[in-house]
């Protein structure tokens, strides 16, 4: 486990643990596919393929239409007693515990505008989540009194979301920091093709301030 550890480290700068280890090979026993694996790891996406990438070079894990433990992985995880990562959403929210129905017109608003979104980049670590994420999480937002009438920041916005605070209209300005032009463009686009002006939208690496 040290090794594997050391090996991540070398790989990334986020903090990687036992911990870590642990949740990403119990959340690939239950499922191959690489966005379920990150979610149910709970790990940041760039520390999940990190760890995979460390995996298969120790021969863990084998990469085919998705990604498996192989035999030595399996000796590994009953080693180490991993277990698979189960996750029992709520069936009526997903999980997403607000009622996303209250904004279904603002969500289907949303759908429309980023089917037409740029394709996520691998440089950026780009990972987009869905439109009904994005939405949920600005109505959790909205019951926590963090959006009405509020100045709102958004650092960094693959998820669009100030897009869908654009179309709810409740924040009395918004403000958006993000490395990738061609999304500061498409926010742009949209706030001038919906008519909001109370949006800043700035161009800026972060990793140079």
């Amino acid at each position: 486990m040290r090794e594997i550890i050391a090996k991540v480290k070398e790989k990334t700068n986020i903090p990687v643990y036992e911990r870590t280890i642990e949740n990403v090979v119990g959340a690939i026993l239950a499922s191959s596919n690489i966005w379920r694996i990150v979610d149910l790891s709970e790990e940041p996406l760039p520390l999940v393929v990190a760890v995979l990438e460390v995996l298969n070079e120790f021969g863990y894990v084998e990469f085919r239409d998705g990604v498996f433990l192989t035999d030595k992985g399996k000796e590994f995880a009953d080693e180490h007693g991993i277990g698979k990562r189960e996750d029992y959403p709520c069936l009526s929210c997903e999980g997403k515990t607000v009622n996303i129905d209250a904004f279904g017109e603002l969500l289907e608003q949303f759908k429309e505008i980023v089917k037409d979104r740029p394709q996520p980049k691998h440089e950026f670590d780009q990972a987009y989540v869905t439109p009904e994420t994005t939405v949920a999480r600005i109505i959790l937002m909205h019951t926590r009194g963090d959006l009405e009438n509020k100045e709102v920041f958004v650092l960094g916005d693959d998820d669009l979301t100030s897009i869908a605070l654009m179309l709810s209209g409740l924040p009395k300005r918004i403000a958006v920091l993000d490395i990738d032009e061609r999304l500061i463009k498409f926010i742009e686009k949209t706030a001038d093709e919906i008519g909001y002006s109370n949006i800043d939208i700035f161009t800026f690496d972060l990793r140079k301030p």
